[in-house]
């Protein structure tokens, strides 16, 4: 087996590709987003996060009615899920 068609090569060359495919160009990046860190988790994703947690605080304090709405994906159902159990257990 050559040594480029290994399967060692063949999955270099596919993160590679995939990180090229998000923008991440040099090593740094590419360190930071193969081996994240939970401080580094929300860094520059978190615009309106704030304002919205103390809304949901303010409405579970308070005992209001809250409306979750969500897509059908993974990450929709889950976040939905995630909140609506946690907003019960402040309750």
């Amino acid at each position: 087996m050559d040594a480029r068609n290994s399967p060692k090569q063949s999955a270099s060359l596919l993160i590679a590709q995939l990180l090229l495919n998000r923008k991440i160009s040099s090593a740094n990046e590419a360190g930071a987003y193969l081996s994240p860190q939970l401080k580094d988790l929300f860094r520059g994703r978190s615009a309106g996060c704030e304002p919205a947690a103390s809304i949901l605080a303010e409405a579970i304090r308070d005992r209001r009615r809250i409306i979750l709405y969500g897509d059908y994906d993974v990450d929709g159902a889950t976040g939905c899920h995630s909140l609506a159990c946690a907003a019960s257990r402040g309750r």
